[in-house]
């Protein structure tokens, strides 16, 4: 997107109700849809940490099995 100083000076009037914040980020969402937005980022959040959470699981178990089953170089207590 390229900026210029009559764009800057003059919004349309299409981007006049747009979000500022969001508008310097590169996003064009209108305040009007502000909620459905911040409610879209919440879902995607959760989704996100379900993710991470399911995936340390998922770590942990394979960990797990590794401690138990042991080292392969280690030696076996000889039996007399």
């Amino acid at each position: 997107m390229m900026w210029n100083e009559s764009s800057c000076s003059q919004p349309e009037q299409a981007d006049a109700d747009v979000d500022e914040l969001l508008a310097v980020l590169g996003y064009k969402v209108r305040s009007s849809d502000m909620a459905e937005v911040a409610q879209k980022l919440e879902q995607l959040e959760m989704v996100m940490a379900n993710a991470q959470a399911q995936q340390d699981g998922i770590m942990d178990k394979i960990g797990g099995a590794l401690h138990i089953g042991g080292n392969k170089d280690e030696k076996k207590p000889q039996q007399h």
